[in-house]
Order: C-alpha cells, then sequence, then structure tokens
C-alpha cells in the first residue's frame, strides 16, 4: 500500500517541482530585468506594428528633466499624431544646442527607440549606454529632408545586443541641433524583433 506523504511533505514537493519547471526555462523567456510598463503600437500609423512604450522624460510635458546645453526650451506645440498625450515638445532652436536625458534602464529586449521630430539643419543623435562599468557609444543624425514637417525617425539602435539576458544596463540620449528642431515623444520598443 502506498505511503501518504505529510501536508509538509506535500508542500515541499510542490515548491521542489514548481523550482525545477522554473530552472528548465531557457533565460531569454525569463521577464527582462528592466520593468516594462504597458505598451502600444504607437507608430502602427506609419507601418511600424512594434509595441513601444514612452522613455523617461521622452514626452517633454512638466519641467524638463534633461541636461541641457544653451537656451533649450520646451515650446507649446505637440506632434500632430498624437502619440502620447500632452501640449508641449522639446526645442533646440540654434546651433550647437544639446539635451542629454537622464539615465533610463535598458535591457537586451529593447533594440531601438523612435521619436518625432521637425526641422531643418542636421539633428544628431547620440546614444551612450553603460553596461558592468564599460561605456558604449554610437551616434547619427536625422536627416533634414524626412522632417520638413513632423514625421517618425527612423529606427534608432540602442546598442543593447551586448547585454546578457537577465541582465540591464543603463542609456543616455544625447539629441544635438545644427539648426532648429522640435522633437517630442520619445519611445522604447521594449521587445526583440
Amino acid at each position: 500500500m502506498p505511503r501518504k506523504l505529510s501536508r509538509m511533505q506535500r508542500l515541499v514537493a510542490g515548491i521542489g517541482g514548481a523550482l525545477c519547471a522554473f530552472a528548465a526555462v531557457p533565460g531569454a523567456a525569463l521577464a527582462a530585468e528592466c520593468p516594462v510598463p504597458v505598451t502600444a503600437p504607437v507608430f502602427a500609423e506609419f507601418g511600424d506594428h512594434n509595441q513601444y512604450v514612452l522613455a523617461p522624460g521622452g514626452d517633454f510635458e512638466g519641467p524638463l528633466t534633461w541636461l541641457k546645453f544653451g537656451r533649450v526650451d520646451l515650446e507649446h506645440v505637440n506632434d500632430p499624431f498624437g502619440l502620447a498625450p500632452g501640449h508641449h515638445s522639446l526645442e533646440l532652436d540654434r546651433s550647437g544646442e544639446m539635451v542629454t536625458s537622464t539615465s533610463f534602464c535598458v535591457d537586451r529586449t529593447m533594440p531601438h527607440m523612435r521619436f518625432v521630430a521637425k526641422g531643418y539643419g542636421q539633428l544628431d543623435v547620440i546614444v551612450s549606454v553603460n553596461y558592468k562599468g564599460d561605456s558604449d557609444s554610437s551616434s547619427g543624425s536625422v536627416s533634414p529632408d524626412d522632417h520638413r514637417s513632423w514625421a517618425p525617425s527612423r529606427f534608432i539602435d540602442l546598442k543593447t545586443s551586448s547585454i546578457r539576458a537577465g541582465e540591464s544596463a543603463t542609456a543616455k540620449v544625447t539629441f544635438k541641433s545644427n539648426g532648429s528642431w522640435l522633437i517630442d515623444n520619445l519611445f522604447l520598443d521594449p521587445y526583440r524583433r
């Protein structure tokens, strides 16, 4: 006749089984290190159905928390697409003006970012990622020809592919104007495509 397990023995066996099942899940399938709030396909009207989350301070509403160089200001105009609620956008009105975001969490599930902008002259975008004490930067520019009126940016690489599954890093974004630009609604793509 089979022996009955006590309540404590059943509890320990159940927890042990759950831990074994959890350990069998590959690292990439575990939750990302960075918490991700609710996402939405905010660029869907432009053919991009990826899910995005607004970057910290990326809507440029309220006091500007980004580090400013020059006479950077918030303009009382929101992007016409309404990607995020609000009434302001970032204004870099003179050549050489720049802003740098506060640090935000990134992990390997966040391959790129996008934003909307309009302007003339060149807009430089610099992404700096700090992972395990090493810093990696990349830069590119936004073509003024594509942004004479409000338009979404191309995909901007967040340099997260070297981050190990289950780990995170911090990133900062810098916008530098070589003309006059309005920038709004910086979004992160929190899932690897």
